[in-house]
C-alpha cells in the first residue's frame, strides 16, 4: 500500500527552535553616552564651578610697586539630581508553563521579558527624551530639503562639515584635545548608509587618496576621534503600539546624530555631557538593580501565580549638556518611505 507524503506524520513543533527577535543590549547606547555612577541617595546636589571665573582674563602688571592683583574662582549653581524610580514583572502562569512547548523555554524567556522591557524604558529616557531633546541639548542644527545629508544634488548638503563643526565646538567649549578626549558620535544605520553613499564625501576621500568607501576608520581620521569604535551605528527600535494592534516601530536615534564627550577621567573637574546616576540602596547591599521572584496566592486553577520582578532607580543627567553636545537634528528625511521603510526612524 502506498503513503501519501503526510500520512505516516502529523506536524509538531520543533524542540529546538523557534523563531524570537532577541534586542541584544549591543545596539543601545544610553551608556556609551552616559556612563554609570552610583549614589546613595534619592536626590542628591551636583556643585559647579564658573567657567567664566576659570577662565577670566585679569591685568597682572606689577611694574615698580604695583599691588598683586587678587584673582577668584566661584562656585556655580548647584544641579539636583533625582532618580526616577521603575520597575517591571513578568508573570509565569503553571498552567501555560506545563503546557508550553520547550522551544519556547517558557519560565526564562518571561524572566528575560522583565529585564527587557526595563532596559526599552532607559534607551528611551536616555536617548529619546534627553539626548534628542533640545530643550536638553541646546546646541543643535536643524537640517532642511536643501541641507539634509540625503539631499544628494544640492551644494548645502555637506555631511563632513557639519561633523567636523560639531566635533570642533564641543572640544573649543570643554578643552578637550583632538585625539586624546572620547567624543562619541551615534547615528541610525540608514543614516550611516546615506553618509556613505554621499558624492561629496566619496569626492573627499578619493582627493586625500585613500579609497572610495568611506569606513569608521576613514571618518575617525577626518574626525580626529581618538577610535572607530567612538563612531556608533545603532537600529535599535522601540513600539507604543496598543497591544492587539499592528506594531509600527520607531529608531530610538531616529533621523538624528549625536556628538558628544563621553569620557570623564576626573570626576572633579568633570567636564562630560553627563552620567547615568543609579541608586545604589535597593535590595541587600549595594546594588543598583534589584531582581526578586514572588508568589500571589489565590488566583486560577492552581490557586497562586509566581511573578518575577526587576526594579532600579535611574536618572539621565545631561550635566554639561550646553558644552559637551551637539545636535543634527533630521540629517536624512524620515519620510522618504521610498528609501527608508515607515517604521524604522521616527
Amino acid at each position: 500500500m502506498a503513503f501519501q507524503n503526510n500520512a505516516l506524520h502529523v506536524p509538531q513543533p520543533l524542540v529546538d527552535y523557534c523563531v524570537a527577535y532577541d534586542p541584544s543590549e549591543d545596539s543601545h547606547i544610553r551608556n556609551l553616552f552616559f556612563p554609570r555612577k552610583d549614589i546613595a541617595h534619592e536626590v542628591d546636589l551636583i556643585h559647579t564651578v564658573d567657567t567664566a571665573e576659570i577662565l577670566r582674563l585679569y591685568d597682572l602688571d606689577v611694574t615698580g610697586d604695583s599691588e598683586v592683583g587678587e584673582v577668584e574662582w566661584k562656585p556655580g549653581s548647584d544641579l539636583t539630581v533625582r532618580v526616577q524610580p521603575m520597575a517591571s514583572k513578568a508573570r509565569i502562569t503553571p498552567a501555560l508553563k506545563a503546557g508550553a512547548d520547550p522551544a519556547f523555554q517558557y519560565e526564562m524567556r518571561a524572566t528575560k521579558q522583565a529585564m527587557i522591557s526595563l532596559g526599552q524604558r532607559m534607551e528611551y529616557l536616555a536617548v529619546k527624551q534627553t539626548m534628542r531633546s533640545t530643550s536638553v541639548l541646546t546646541q543643535y542644527q536643524t537640517f532642511n530639503a536643501d541641507t539634509r545629508w540625503d539631499a544628494f544634488g544640492s551644494p548645502d548638503s555637506s555631511p563632513i562639515d557639519d561633523l567636523q563643526a560639531a566635533v570642533a565646538t564641543i572640544r573649543i567649549k570643554c578643552g578637550a584635545k583632538a585625539g586624546k578626549s572620547t567624543i562619541r558620535i551615534a547615528m541610525h544605520d540608514y543614516t550611516w548608509m546615506t553618509l556613505k553613499q554621499h558624492q561629496g564625501v566619496l569626492d573627499r576621500i578619493k582627493y586625500q587618496g585613500l579609497g572610495a568607501i568611506l569606513t569608521k576608520e576613514l571618518l575617525a581620521k577626518m574626525l580626529d576621534l581618538r577610535s572607530a569604535d567612538d563612531i556608533i551605528i545603532t537600529n535599535a527600535r522601540y513600539t507604543n503600539s496598543k497591544k492587539g494592534a499592528t506594531a509600527a516601530y520607531k529608531a530610538f536615534i531616529g533621523s538624528d546624530v549625536i556628538v558628544a564627550l563621553v569620557d570623564d577621567t576626573d570626576d572633579l573637574n568633570a567636564q562630560a555631557l553627563g552620567r547615568e546616576f543609579v541608586f545604589d540602596g535597593l535590595g541587600d547591599g549595594n546594588n543598583a538593580f534589584l531582581v526578586r521572584k514572588w508568589i500571589e496566592e489565590g488566583r486560577g486553577m492552581h490557586l497562586h501565580v509566581p511573578f518575577v520582578g526587576v526594579s532600579c532607580a535611574v536618572k539621565y543627567q545631561a550635566t554639561n549638556a550646553a558644552n559637551a553636545a551637539y545636535l543634527l537634528q533630521g540629517v536624512i528625511d524620515a519620510t522618504d518611505t521610498n528609501r527608508y521603510p515607515a517604521d524604522m526612524l521616527d
